[in-house]
């Protein structure tokens, strides 16, 4: 009985240590991100050094609405990454 104790015990320990660590490395990546979130902002609206012109903005747009589209029809639901 006292080895079953030890057992469910360390196999505890062990999750919370997995669970830890799982969420140690979502906090760095969230802070990546973070960081980097003006940088994608500029990418994404091109801006900056990001910006091609007017015409090039245009496709850009263009293409971002086709693919807007095409996800909607597709019609996922819940939670995606």
């Amino acid at each position: 009985m006292r080895e079953a104790q030890q057992c469910n015990a360390s196999q505890a320990d062990g999750q919370a240590d997995l669970e830890d660590t799982e969420e140690a490395l979502l906090a760095e990546q969230r802070a990546f991100y973070r960081a980097r979130a003006p940088e994608y902002d500029e990418w994404w609206q091109r801006r900056g050094r990001y910006d091609r012109g007017a015409e090039l903005a245009a496709e850009w747009h263009r293409q971002v609405t086709e693919i807007g589209d095409a996800l909607e029809a597709f019609g996922a639901r819940g939670d995606v990454l």
